[in-house]
């Protein structure tokens, strides 16, 4: 079973470097797992502003600083255990790399039949633009973790654990030259029909 996937971003050269390449751009959106390295080699003063680019490119991975993390025991061991650096999230946003991400939550349990519909034509459509689907949806059949890269999309988990009832559901879209109001459009658009 995959428990994570984990990318280097080289502090020291900074996400200016790399942001026109598309290839970089995908593996930092797909990561799970972040791990920025050469950070004694920089001003400290500019890890705040790398840290950012990275948490609006992928706002729903885990940004670790190598030099707390030496070993892979300190980046696989659990998340509350986790040196974690601060992400800043956006429910939109568009940096300048081309990469793009859409949160959205909402409180009722979600169709998971009509879900499923509603995301596969989603991904058969805009497969190549989609870098990064992660999902925690409260579903009717119980809660349910999907993840998803580009025409990939993993196997659903339905997990055991109840989710508290005010836990809402929340889904993560980071795309590349994808239109997110068109897709934030497209899902309000399936909501109200399900629910009407």
């Amino acid at each position: 079973v995959l428990q994570d996937v984990v990318t280097v971003a080289d502090a020291q050269n900074g996400v200016s470097l790399h942001a026109n390449q598309p290839e970089w751009v995908a593996q930092v959106a797909a990561a799970s797992t972040i791990l920025l390295s050469k950070t004694d080699l920089v001003p400290q003063d500019r890890l705040p502003n790398l840290q950012l680019r990275l948490g609006l490119i992928n706002p729903t991975a885990q940004l670790l600083d190598a030099q707390k993390c030496p070993t892979f025991a300190d980046i696989a061991c659990d998340s509350g255990n986790r040196p974690v650096l601060t992400n800043t999230r956006a429910p939109t946003h568009s940096d300048g790399t081309g990469a793009q991400t859409l949160s959205l939550s909402f409180d009722d349990p979600l169709d998971w039949t009509g879900f499923v519909v509603w995301l596969s034509a989603l991904i058969h459509r805009h497969g190549s633009n989609l870098l990064r689907v992660k999902c925690l949806l409260k579903t009717r059949e119980g809660i349910v973790l999907i993840d998803g890269v580009g025409h990939t999309l993993h196997h659903p988990r339905h997990l055991d654990s109840a989710m508290p009832s005010d836990q809402r559901s929340h889904l993560v879209f980071i795309g590349r030259n994808l239109d997110m109001a068109l897709l934030r459009a497209s899902f309000e658009a399936f909501l109200n029909v399900k629910t009407s």
